[in-house]
């Protein structure tokens, strides 16, 4: 068996364009404009400060300069945009890097040789070489890794056998559970079979039987009335209307009241009425 380890090395050149500062963080000046005097705002403006090399310390701590509205390039807000945009995609693009170079420094630790093992004579250790020239710790390893095998699998049955164990435990207590749940049940049938051993007379038996089916069936009748006494009342009540009280006619109270059906008697003679008033009035003209 040949262990080959190979190492690999990542670079990345990124390059960033970063704006001055004078672009970025000055202060945007509104334009103005003079109808009278145009060269009156050119005299009224202070004079610009010079940006030279060796007073870019000065820079920091100072406040910017104020800008001249009439010689400010609004095309500059655009690139200023556009710069920023490429500077966060650049900033994602390192983070992104960052991440990948992590991800292979734990591959190369992972893929790290053991100090102080050799290769070659693991490779005989396992294969079992006729020369007997191996290191102590070397064949230490290979003894250590066996066992560690062994103990793995060992485990792995010894985990097998306890999830079938517990399987098996909750089964046998769920029988335990129904077995319980019988053995009251009998109890209570038993309880209730010692208590009714006395047997009652023949005669009072038949007795009761009677009087239980005549009230069986009076209670049917009774519910049969109520629903049809239910289904009157509706019926009444669509006949004389909703704003008559039903209570009032059944009880003889609202004998003035008319039902729904004389009142369309009446609005029906009231039509024909209205009808012989109009011919009336219509057959003279003509």
């Amino acid at each position: 068996m040949d262990l080959h380890i190979e190492r690999k090395h990542v670079t990345a050149d990124v390059n960033l364009r970063v704006p001055s500062r004078t672009k970025l963080h000055a202060p945007l000046a509104m334009p103005q404009w003079d109808d009278e005097d145009d060269n009156s705002s050119d005299d009224d403006q202070p004079p610009m400060r010079e940006n030279h090399g060796d007073a870019s310390q000065d820079d920091d701590n100072q406040p910017p300069p104020p800008l001249d509205p009439a010689a400010f390039n609004w095309d500059g807000v655009g690139d200023i945009q556009a710069l920023q945009l490429k500077n966060s995609e650049l900033m994602a693009t390192i983070k992104d890097y960052k991440h990948h170079v992590t991800e292979l420094q734990l591959l190369l630790e992972a893929v790290e040789p053991i100090p102080g093992l050799d290769v070659n004579t693991l490779r005989d250790v396992l294969q079992g070489a006729e020369v007997v020239d191996h290191d102590i710790r070397d064949v230490k390893i290979v003894h250590q890794a066996k066992k560690l095998r062994q103990a793995k699998i060992a485990l792995t049955k010894e985990k097998s056998k306890g999830a079938g164990a517990s399987g098996r435990i909750a089964e046998l207590e769920r029988q335990l559970h129904d077995a319980e749940e019988r053995h009251l049940k009998s109890e209570r049938l038993v309880h209730k079979l010692q208590l009714g051993e006395k047997p009652e007379p023949k005669h009072t038996e038949s007795a009761n039987t009677v009087p239980l089916k005549k009230f069986e069936d009076l209670r049917v009748k009774y519910e049969a009335m109520a629903i049809d006494l239910k289904k009157t009342q509706r019926a009444l009540q669509r006949e004389v209307g909703d704003d008559v009280p039903l209570a009032e006619i059944l009880d003889g109270e609202g004998g003035g009241k008319r039902g729904r059906a004389q009142q369309i008697v009446m609005l029906k003679a009231k039509v024909k009425k209205l009808e012989k008033d109009m011919q009336t009035r219509t057959a003279p003209d003509t």
